[in-house]
């Protein structure tokens, strides 16, 4: 298990991407401890999911998850793999390109990668959205608060 963990770790080293290029998402997970066991089993699980390139963790109690260009992660999916493995997943951050845009006063999401009818409904708190942009999307989401909320917009 520790050698997997390792070389999970290593992998994410070399095959991340910059932190300004980054696509997937951060699960904190509450509960966590130092079981490098759990960890192992948690990434390993991540990994299966469609778009994942590499997943680790990234320190303390966050496993990142990176996906490949315009794949959007499902923070509940995340969620229901570390309570699956009998933890709890805190805040999941999730960034991803793709188009935001507003109609009939809601706020859609809809990733690069996927057809233009598979919009997400998120929160726009702050108004962020007053028009279409394809850019890259910053959102937040929590076991209390499951829409991912938008967070930030940048290229």
């Amino acid at each position: 298990m520790l050698v997997t963990l390792l070389l999970s770790l290593l992998a994410s080293a070399v095959a991340a991407p910059t932190e300004g290029s980054f696509q997937g998402a951060t699960v904190e997970i509450t509960d966590l401890g130092g079981c490098t066991g759990c960890v192992g089993g948690i990434t390993r699980a991540m990994r299966r999911i469609d778009g994942v390139v590499v997943a680790a963790l990234e320190e303390g109690s966050t496993i990142r998850v990176t996906a490949e260009d315009g794949i959007w992660i499902d923070p509940d999916e995340l969620r229901d793999i570390v309570r699956n493995v009998g933890y709890t997943a805190g805040t999941v951050a999730s960034v991803c390109r793709g188009t935001l845009a507003k109609k009939e006063g809601r706020a859609f999401f809809t990733a690069a990668s996927a057809p233009d009818d598979a919009s997400l409904v998120v929160d726009d708190p702050e108004g962020l959205i007053s028009e279409a942009v394809t850019a890259r999307a910053h959102f937040v989401s929590t076991d209390s608060s499951p829409t991912p909320v938008l967070r930030s917009i940048d290229d």
